[in-house]
């Protein structure tokens, strides 16, 4: 599986090797800002935010969300463990980044993540996504065979999830 195939047949997700940053400078009182200052105020403007629930040490291939998870998403994320649920993805794929976002910090470190991308790596997961005929990511699958391709919507996810429940 190469790069991110379900995105590549929507038009609205684009898949990409590299990550694309256009840097953008404005005029302040006749003189252009300095990228670096940007990039620091960048930076302090991502690492400021609320938050009362703590993080595991992101562990994962995908990118750290770069936002703390809601209740509902910890919640959804116990759902989808209880209903056995797993999330296969390839750390190459910027919709899998932006399914994982959407659960945010805490409760993506509860997601059962199966990585498709590093066959050299990790090959366990690689066979796992060989196992379940995993032709596109993401992909959540269920045990009883059940799968859902693309970036699913959290209430999608919480309806099927509840309907599974081991």
């Amino acid at each position: 599986m190469e790069g991110c195939p379900y995105g590549s047949e929507r038009p609205s997700v684009q898949c990409r090797r590299t990550l694309e940053i256009e840097m953008v400078t404005n005029q302040t009182n006749g003189r252009k800002r300095n990228q670096r200052e940007w990039l620091i105020a960048l930076g302090v403007a991502l690492s400021i935010g609320g938050g009362h629930v703590q993080a595991k040490e992101w562990q994962g291939t995908i990118g750290e969300p770069l936002r703390d998870s809601t209740e509902q998403a910890l919640e959804l994320a116990r759902q989808l463990s209880n209903a056995g649920a797993q999330f296969f993805g390839s750390w190459k794929c910027p919709a899998c980044f932006q399914q994982m976002s959407m659960f945010g910090k805490q409760a993506g470190t509860q997601i059962n993540y199966v990585e498709c991308g590093k066959p050299k790596t990790r090959p366990k997961e690689r066979a796992l996504c060989e196992e379940a005929n995993i032709s596109a990511v993401p992909t959540w699958t269920l045990p009883n065979g059940e799968r859902k391709v693309g970036i699913q919507q959290l209430e999608e996810l919480s309806t099927w999830a509840k309907s599974n429940q081991q």
